[in-house]
């Protein structure tokens, strides 16, 4: 009897043990979606993935603040077919690996990376039905975070800039993730998206 309670104790701590592996991230936001539910075309099936290619393909990134606030990378030409989401005015960035993985990526108008926002609301995308498009402070913030290596260690697209829904006259204000810049473009210039959530 004694041997069984002692497998039964050993069990449970091994599950602790190895709950924390099998990511090569020593970062300590959340390694699991919430719920720890597995998400269709979530890149690595987890929060914060470091992988530097798989952007590319059916799958969409999500990263954390310092506070824990859900941040999307734009969208694969693979993962918006997937999602099934149509937008008149988007077209297609490939990157060439100098700035982003290697691969096709969605741009889209301010209101193209709205209605991206909403399809993953739609959708409830990662269990979250809240997306929307960030403000620049708060992308700012998330790239300061980040020191502005989305693509070095998250292996995001960064070519172009991400759209926020913060105006600038007649304008919009973008934030660049590969040189710390502010980006200001008019509403149809067709960039990337980044979705927020709390």
């Amino acid at each position: 009897m004694s041997k069984t309670c002692n497998l039964v104790l050993i069990i449970p701590l091994l599950s602790i043990a190895l709950a924390g592996c099998g990511g090569d991230d020593d970062d300590d936001s959340p390694a699991s979606p919430p719920g720890n539910q597995i998400i269709d075309n979530l890149c690595g099936n987890k929060i914060n993935d470091k992988n530097g290619t798989n952007a590319s393909g059916p799958c969409l990134k999500i990263a954390t603040d310092a506070n824990g606030k859900y941040f999307t990378s734009s969208p694969s030409d693979a993962v918006q077919a997937e999602f099934v989401f149509f937008h008149g005015s988007m077209s297609n960035d490939t990157d060439t690996g100098h700035s982003g993985p290697t691969g096709k990526f969605l741009t889209l108008s301010l209101s193209g990376a709205s209605a991206w926002c909403h399809a993953l609301n739609n959708r409830a995308f990662a269990g979250i039905s809240n997306w929307r498009l960030p403000t620049a402070t708060e992308l700012n913030n998330f790239n300061n975070y980040r020191n502005s290596k989305m693509w070095s260690d998250f292996g995001w697209p960064t070519e172009r800039c991400y759209w926020t829904s913060t105006p600038s006259s007649s304008l919009q204000v973008g934030i660049n993730f590969f040189d710390y810049s502010n980006c200001i473009i008019p509403a149809s210039s067709n960039e990337f998206v980044s979705c927020t959530a709390p």
